[in-house]
């Protein structure tokens, strides 16, 4: 995956833990709190490896575009 996708995927986890937040915030039956807890860290989960990997990239020196002008990135 190149930084764009990595920031897009990392940025949809995001979202989605966000969403899973407030899930478990409403539920109230013992099923459901369990199956949200799961939930919320799958998308724990999927944000670091998102994050590790776009840290990574960042770190291989890949170049993105950004209005027509190249930006090597350095952390």
């Amino acid at each position: 995956m190149n930084i764009r996708e990595l920031t897009a995927a990392l940025e949809y986890s995001r979202e989605q833990l966000f969403q899973a937040e407030k899930c478990l915030d409403t539920v109230t039956e013992p099923e459901l709190i369990d199956a949200a807890i799961h939930e919320q860290m799958a998308w724990e989960k999927r944000c670091e490896f998102y994050n590790r990997k776009l840290k990574e990239a960042v770190a291989g020196g890949q170049v993105i575009q950004r209005k027509r002008e190249y930006w090597r990135i350095v952390e």
